[in-house]
């Protein structure tokens, strides 16, 4: 293979290589269980551990096993199966980040289940719709000071 396509092969499964996902401050609309038809609201929270940053990044927000999601994150926002939040939703995931994670902007987002279950079920997934990045990071932060990449003089002395 060549070093484009090995490139190529790296920035396409850079998300799910990188980055990591997290649904998080997940809030009943009532008390602390899911019930059904009864909204949800949460946020979720990315972590950028590799050396790309991630730039104009958009995510797919699913209901799962017949949840619905709301299409947007304000209140008059409708209800649907997904949605896809615009591109640059977080302007930018910095790289070498793996233990500062960027929580989603704005208010949080919704779901409802529409269906019960006696066991626990998947109900909302949040993955990549879209990404940027370039090659800036690598080519400028990790060049720096390398002491192998030297040359010394070798001579004999002689008395004068």
């Amino acid at each position: 293979m060549s070093i484009l396509s090995d490139l190529k092969d790296e920035v396409e499964s850079y998300p799910h290589e990188f980055l990591d996902i997290e649904i998080v401050e997940v809030a009943p609309a009532t008390g602390s269980a899911i019930n059904k038809d009864e909204p949800v609201t949460f946020k979720f929270q990315v972590t950028n551990r590799g050396a790309l940053d991630v730039e104009n990044v958009s995510f797919l927000i699913e209901g799962l096993n017949g949840t619905q999601v709301k299409e947007g994150n304000g209140a008059g926002a409708a209800w649907g199966t997904e949605y896809t939040t615009t591109p640059g939703y977080f302007p930018r995931l910095p790289a070498h980040q793996p233990n500062d994670p960027v929580l989603s902007n704005g208010s949080p987002y919704t779901f409802r289940p529409r269906s019960t279950s006696t066991a626990a079920q998947d109900l909302v997934r949040v993955s990549v719709a879209g990404w940027d990045t370039d090659l800036d990071h690598i080519l400028m932060s990790h060049s720096r000071a390398d002491d192998q990449a030297g040359a010394t003089h070798q001579a004999v002395v002689h008395p004068k």
